[in-house]
C-alpha cells in the first residue's frame, strides 16, 4: 500500500479524486483530519498507473 498526504482545502478534493480515477487509481480510502487528507492506495494499482503516466 502506497500512503500520500497532501495538504489541500477541502474544496478540492473532488477535483484531485477526478484526476486519480482518470489515472487508473480505484482503491482510494479518504481520512480526512483537520489540516490533512490522507489518500491511500493498493500497490497493485501502481504498476497500472505508470503505464498511463508513460502514455
Amino acid at each position: 500500500m502506497i500512503k500520500v498526504v497532501l495538504k489541500i482545502p477541502e474544496s478540492d478534493i473532488n477535483f484531485i479524486l477526478s484526476k486519480l480515477v482518470k489515472l487508473g487509481i480505484k482503491n482510494i480510502k479518504i481520512k480526512k483530519n483537520e489540516k490533512k487528507l490522507h489518500l491511500f492506495r493498493y500497490k497493485n494499482t501502481f504498476e497500472n498507473t505508470n503505464n498511463e503516466i508513460d502514455k
